[in-house]
């Protein structure tokens, strides 16, 4: 299920970015990269028209509290959404807190190691401090640079080489079990204790990592400006 996200004051640091929420004064960087062709159709979206169209967006950014922009030596490259997954697409994630990332980053700063540092950052803070058991990142097939950053993730969550390269279609009975694995773990602990939930409850020292084919059509930043494909989503779950 979607768990609740408020990122209000919100502050991540790496050796080298600050994430942070949006500020109206970002609309310059923002529209800088947001309009560079090639860009947004990474992540299902086409560059921004005018600026305009960067300040509704931003502006949406800031209402919505669930993204976080990434600033590097003062100046904005990019954002990453903390977004609601389809829960329909993936029935057996019903009893886990989930979410689902999303990035993108201004050209300028590709091959330089950045998008793998933030998105650390966020999925240890998502894991550690609003306790999510499970967190899916996807990208479009056609996006090699996608597939290469979540490569560099799973490297630095210690994942096991062999599991991205593993059929989607095997994937899905692992995560199947793995579920319920964790949801008979939580019964026979709730039956040891009336502790509210997270309470002594044992972290694994890194993430399993499940991938699963899906369709997507849709945007999160231009709703009406939809992509459509099959991604490769892998599924970063504490069990």
């Amino acid at each position: 299920m979607n768990a609740p996200i408020d990122i209000s004051g919100v502050t991540l640091r790496t050796p080298r970015l600050l994430l942070r929420p949006w500020q109206e004064s970002d609309l310059d960087d923002f529209y800088e990269y947001a309009s560079v062709d090639g860009v947004g159709q990474m992540a299902g979206w086409l560059p921004h028209k005018d600026k305009a169209e960067s300040a509704r967006i931003l502006k949406m950014f800031i209402d919505e509290k669930k993204t976080l922009a990434l600033e590097f030596e003062g100046k904005v490259i990019g954002s990453i959404g903390i977004e609601k997954y389809n829960e329909e697409q993936l029935p057996e994630m019903a009893s886990l807190r989930c979410r689902e990332i999303g990035y993108v980053l201004s050209k300028d700063y590709w091959g330089r190691g950045l998008m793998p540092e933030a998105v650390q950052a966020v999925m240890t803070y998502l894991f550690e401090t609003v306790r999510l058991d499970a967190i899916l990142c996807g990208h479009f097939r056609r996006n090699s640079q996608s597939a290469q950053e979540r490569a560099e993730v799973m490297t630095a969550n210690r994942v096991p080489a062999a599991a991205p390269r593993a059929k989607p279609p095997k994937m899905r009975p692992r995560l199947t079990a793995a579920v319920r694995q964790k949801e008979g773990r939580a019964a026979r602990a709730a039956s040891r204790s009336h502790t509210s939930r997270g309470e002594g409850r044992s972290r694994a020292p890194c993430p399993e990592v499940y991938t699963v084919s899906t369709q997507m059509a849709a945007s999160c930043q231009a709703p009406s400006q939809k992509a459509r494909g099959t991604t490769t989503r892998s599924i970063f779950c504490v069990v």
